[in-house]
């Protein structure tokens, strides 16, 4: 993913041209200062961390006060589903 999102910055001058960087880094144990990100994105991934709790203190630390953080996951629905995630079937049901 890291390559193909290079391949797409190389090919758009306003990209280049901006401070934006690709790091590839176990999300537990960010190389990045405390309070000095803007944003974190992590699209479709947090089923795959193997503790999102730590992730997400990790990313809690690395940004800054008001900063974002948008993840999303993958979520399947079974009879074992835990009780506290049922609501977001209901949710996503109902749009």
């Amino acid at each position: 993913m890291l390559r193909q999102c290079n391949d797409f910055i190389k090919q758009d001058a306003s990209l280049l041209a901006s401070n934006i960087a690709l790091v590839r880094a176990d999300v537990s144990r960010l190389p990045f200062s405390s309070g000095s990100i803007d944003a974190v994105h992590a699209g479709a991934a947090l089923h795959c961390w193997p503790s999102p709790s730590n992730a997400i203190a990790e990313i809690s630390r690395i940004l800054r006060s008001g900063g974002v953080f948008v993840g999303s996951t993958f979520l399947r629905y079974t009879s074992s589903t835990p009780w506290i995630i049922r609501p977001f079937r209901e949710t996503m049901s109902n749009k």
